[in-house]
């Protein structure tokens, strides 16, 4: 949460921890303490980056109709028509 910049209140609310213990895992983390797993972290982060592409490039190839607007009910006309 530090590496990502989320505010000290929320880290402190959120995992119910000190504001000290906050600060002194910083200059840890700045001072490369965590390099190894911070390191990690990144990959883990890189290969879901990398799956959500891959979902939104297989959900684009999919076709599927948009869920709200004027063109929602063209891929249903288009399929019907198709069928006759």
């Amino acid at each position: 949460m530090l590496a990502q910049d989320f505010p000290t209140g929320y880290i402190q609310k959120t995992l119910k921890i000190s504001r000290t213990t906050i600060i002194t895992f910083n200059k840890k983390l700045k001072v490369g303490k965590f390099a190894s797993f911070q390191s990690m972290i990144d990959k883990k982060r890189k290969k879901k980056e990398k799956l959500d592409r891959f979902i939104e490039m297989l959900l684009s190839l999919a076709d599927l109709p948009p869920i709200a607007g004027p063109g929602r009910w063209k891929h249903l006309n288009k399929m019907y028509n198709n069928k006759k």
